[in-house]
């Protein structure tokens, strides 16, 4: 029996070319080596602090997962990536402008995470030295560092 769907070619051409878009293409979130705290912190990299908070180092830092944390937060991040296909599929918005909305999204949830991190908390010492207790917020610069990049192979 023969199908009565008729498929319209170029429609078919003009999708394979826009998921196309897709292939090759990289997102990377989080911290990037060119970020760094000032010479008051040695000009630490950004991304090693957070790996410090992530890990913990003996009893001095206690682990506090917020990237972790993020990424499990982050679990309808599918669901972001199937609306980036339906809209390519309806020939909705485009491909670089979804992706960075995605990108957006998870900075957006890290920097969120960083904000509201709470336990374990800063020993008293410390808290008095910061003069508040948000265990990891000092500078503010490991929050403002977070970003995403876009790449193409």
């Amino acid at each position: 029996m023969a199908s009565s769907r008729q498929y319209d070619k170029r429609s078919l051409q003009a999708l394979s070319k826009r998921v196309a878009l897709f292939d090759g293409i990289t997102v990377e979130a989080g911290f990037f080596e060119e970020d760094k705290y000032g010479p008051e912190n040695d000009n630490l990299q950004v991304a090693e602090v957070a790996w410090i908070q992530e890990r913990g180092a003996g009893r001095e830092i206690p682990s506090r997962p917020f990237m972790e944390s993020s990424f499990n937060e982050l679990q309808d991040f599918a669901s972001g990536m199937t609306k980036v296909f339906v809209d390519l599929l309806g020939q909705g918005r485009l491909t670089q402008r979804l992706i960075n909305d995605l990108g957006d999204r998870v900075v957006d949830v890290i920097r969120v995470t960083i904000e509201d991190w709470s336990s374990p908390p800063n020993s008293k010492r410390w808290a008095d030295i910061k003069g508040f207790n948000n265990p990891l917020v000092h500078t503010g610069k490991m929050k403002a560092s977070v970003k995403f990049k876009v790449e193409k192979r």
